[in-house]
């Protein structure tokens, strides 16, 4: 989710002294119809593994030098300790891909 992703990012930016910074929509949303239980139920997880999301990025360490290094080796610590899935690393993994293929 957009939450947990501001969270692994702080985690991130606090090597470097950088903070998750939120403001007012820039635009409008239109929302169409949905099912509020559906919505709630996909993101059930999400609320139920906050604790155990936010006391591993607390003690979570790396030396690596460079950022995009650091991002997969969280996530793939995320994935072994049962908080974010195989999906989740793959897509991490392909997105520090593109932003390599185009500079």
């Amino acid at each position: 989710s957009d939450v947990w992703r501001s969270y692994i990012t702080q985690r991130l930016l606090w090597d470097i002294g950088g903070h998750v910074v939120f403001r007012s929509p820039w635009v409008v949303r239109h929302h169409s119809s949905h099912d509020a239980l559906a919505d709630f139920q996909s993101e059930v997880d999400m609320y139920l593994k906050v604790d155990s999301l936010v006391d591993f990025l607390r003690n979570w360490m790396s030396s690596a030098p460079l950022l995009k290094t650091r991002l997969l080796e969280l996530v793939i610590a995320l994935y072994e300790h049962n908080i974010l899935g195989l999906d989740d690393v793959g897509l991490v993994h392909d997105w520090i891909l593109d932003l390599d293929s185009v500079g």
